[in-house]
């Protein structure tokens, strides 16, 4: 029975695979002449009267040369008379070569009008304006000047003429790439034909048959292909077939201006379009070491698995060591075997914290669906040293460390900034920055000097000379007995600058006058008011000097003490006091108290694991159902255990303590535990 459901449903899917369209591609030809034969018959008609030599006995002549059989009636009939087979009648066209035109009747001919086009500007005409011969004339099919003298203009008849070739397209080099979610895209090489007018691509899943497929699919433009050069390519969406999931058909129909039509009707579906994700599970964590840990986990897809990615960071400053474009980073991108994905998390990738890890799991298959899931957080403690002084050190405190048991010492990085070494064990770590600093008082200069970091202008004064007369005796400076110098504030107004031998001076309005020239003191004789020199105020110039000092960085990493602040390395070491003791013999002897690592449940069992203990031989593990008061016990020489045949779903406490004879350590902290 069995075999023939499967034998029945194999039958089902190659019927639904090898669906073909039912709509017919039907190509007919109405006439064997081409456009290009039948102006080469109208234009050797020129000059000459055929048949009766009325408009409607041209077109009769023209029927029979192009093979179908003449129709009855007037030129205004031909709007509305029988059309041979394959032929076609479309009002207010613009004519093509072999159009037949056709001009109703209006209040000057009740007859109307017939003629053959060559184009839209170049038609051919018998009996026009009673000319009972055939003419060619150049005014457009619709001009004003011939609509007055005639009719107006109704259509054309359209002739199905032929190509000159029956040959079909052809259709090669089929593919099918880019397959996705979302879909995939088909190309193909078209060549042959009378010029390729389009290519068709109708599409539908085997899901329900053609329910999907496009309406009118041989014209509709939504299915239609893209060209370049003799490829076509078209993208199938599966945002246009309901978005469904599995097989996908695809046919290829090309058409050329002919009408001639090929098609490639594939015996089998086009592409398989996956939209499920993947499945992940068994996420594990091993090898756990100072060093780091791996993840490895089993992942499964029917498209097939392109890659799972394992982003990781530490709890310590959130995501600032997460692998950067962690989705497509090949760094962080796991090894496979079979469907087993592993990964190696390494604490030198991540400025090596120890701490807390947290890893997250990214599987994503061929056509882009994507699952994640989270691996579970793991504690990387650092790697200790035991020296001859009796202290362990390590990077950092290892989290089974408590001050309770050990006695603990950082060592600390201090740094102060300073001209000089604040004493004895510090190191220069280099220069900081240089400032500069005033060296001295102030002082001026007529001339102006070079600026650098250690001189600097910080203003700037007007002095003049005064003469011929002796002036003042309070003058600020006594050149000569007729030459004077004096000196003035910088609040005065600009008139005009110059330069004087390499001086500058300057014009300058007195406060609240536009005098200028005016000595602070009435020291200026005639000659003041025409000499250039006599009212030119001249600049001089404010300095100070000044010296560098520079700032160090100054480290010390020599003292120990509880102080953790800035600790570069701990050390630690137990406390000579014993945590039980039962004789002087045993005395001395102190085990470290546990440090749970990891526990995890399963199916009626849970596991956990524990850091190694300082002077334990043996572990003691106890565990009972949360609300019970009673404890069950269980002894082992591993760092780990798993305990069985517990009840499902229920909620269980589990603590460890290192065992030395008969000294026991302290108790771990509880854990609780849910069974699955």
């Amino acid at each position: 029975m069995i075999k023939r459901k499967i034998f029945r449903l194999s039958i089902v899917i190659m019927m639904l695979f090898s669906i073909t369209l039912n709509s017919k591609i039907i190509s007919v030809h109405a006439t064997s002449k081409t456009a290009d034969e039948a102006i080469n018959w109208v234009k050797s008609k020129v000059g000459q009267k055929v048949g009766t030599g009325q408009c409607v006995s041209l077109i009769c002549y023209y029927y029979d040369f192009l093979g179908v059989s003449r129709v009855p009636g007037n030129a205004k009939d031909y709007a509305t008379n029988a059309l041979p087979s394959g032929w076609s009648r479309i009002k207010g066209a613009v004519p093509q070569k072999g159009d037949i035109l056709v001009y109703s009747a209006g209040p000057g001919g009740s007859y109307g009008h017939v003629a053959i086009a060559e184009s839209a500007n170049i038609s051919y005409h018998q009996n026009y304006n009673n000319v009972q011969i055939v003419q060619k004339k150049t005014f457009a099919y619709n001009s004003p000047s011939y609509i007055n003298n005639y009719t107006p203009y109704w259509g054309v008849i359209r002739p199905n003429f032929s190509s000159g070739s029956t040959a079909k397209p052809s259709i090669t080099n089929v593919k099918v790439t880019a397959i996705s979610r979302d879909g995939y895209t088909v190309s193909c090489t078209v060549t042959g034909g009378n010029k390729i007018n389009r290519v068709q691509f109708p599409t539908w899943t085997v899901y329900k048959g053609q329910d999907d497929l496009a309406s009118n699919w041989s014209t509709n433009t939504s299915i239609r292909g893209s060209q370049s050069g003799n490829t076509w390519t078209f993208r199938v969406k599966a945002s246009d077939h309901n978005n469904e999931e599995g097989y996908y058909s695809t046919h290829i129909y090309a058409y050329d201006n002919a009408g001639n039509v090929a098609s490639y009707q594939p015996g089998s579906p086009s592409a398989y379009v996956d939209r499920t994700n993947p499945t992940v599970s068994n996420i594990k964590i091993s090898n756990v070491s100072e060093s780091g840990y791996t993840v490895s986990c089993t992942a499964t897809d029917r498209s097939g698995i392109d890659r799972v990615q394992f982003p990781t960071w530490t709890s310590y400053n959130f995501q600032d060591d997460i692998q950067p474009n962690w989705m497509t980073n090949t760094s962080a991108r796991g090894t496979v075997n079979g469907n087993t994905y592993s990964y190696r998390v390494n604490i030198t990738d991540h400025k090596n914290e120890y701490g807390n890890y947290n890893t997250h799991i990214y599987i994503y298959d061929k056509q882009g669906n994507c699952t994640s899931a989270t691996a579970p957080s793991t504690y990387i403690n650092p790697k200790t040293t035991k020296k001859s002084d009796g202290w362990t050190y390590a990077p950092v405190l290892p989290t089974y460390v408590n001050k309770n048991q050990y006695t603990i010492e950082y060592l600390n990085k201090e740094e102060k900034i300073s001209t000089s070494s604040p004493g004895a064990n510090w190191t220069n770590a280099g220069l900081v920055k240089t400032e500069y600093v005033n060296s001295g008082g102030t002082y001026r200069s007529d001339n102006k000097l070079t600026t650098s970091e250690t001189r600097v202008q910080v203003g700037f004064y007007y002095f003049h000379w005064c003469g011929p007369t002796e002036g003042i005796y309070s003058n600020y400076e006594k050149t000569s007995k007729f030459n004077h110098r004096d000196e003035i504030s910088t609040n005065m107004t600009v008139f005009k600058r110059g330069t004087d031998n390499g001086h500058e001076y300057v014009y300058l309005y007195w406060p609240g006058t536009t005098n200028y020239g005016k000595c602070i003191h009435e020291c200026c004789g005639d000659s003041s008011h025409t000499s250039p020199r006599s009212y030119a105020w001249y600049i001089g110039y404010i300095y100070q000097n000044k010296k560098a000092v520079n700032y160090y960085k100054f480290t010390n990493s020599t003292t120990w003490s509880s102080n953790s602040s800035n600790a570069i390395q701990v050390r630690f070491k137990l406390k000579t006091s014993p945590v039980i003791s039962f004789s002087k013999k045993r005395a001395s002897i102190h085990v470290e108290k546990i440090s749970i690592r990891k526990t995890s449940a399963g199916k009626k069992k849970i596991t956990i694991s524990w850091n190694k203990a300082s002077n334990a031989k043996t572990y003691k593990i106890a565990y009972k159902l949360k609300k019970s008061k009673s404890w069950k016990y269980k002894t082992t020489k591993k760092l780990s255990l798993v305990i069985k045949k517990l009840k499902s779903k229920k909620k269980y406490q589990i603590k460890v303590c290192g065992v030395n004879g008969k000294v026991n350590g302290n108790w771990s902290t509880i854990k609780t535990v849910k069974v699955k």
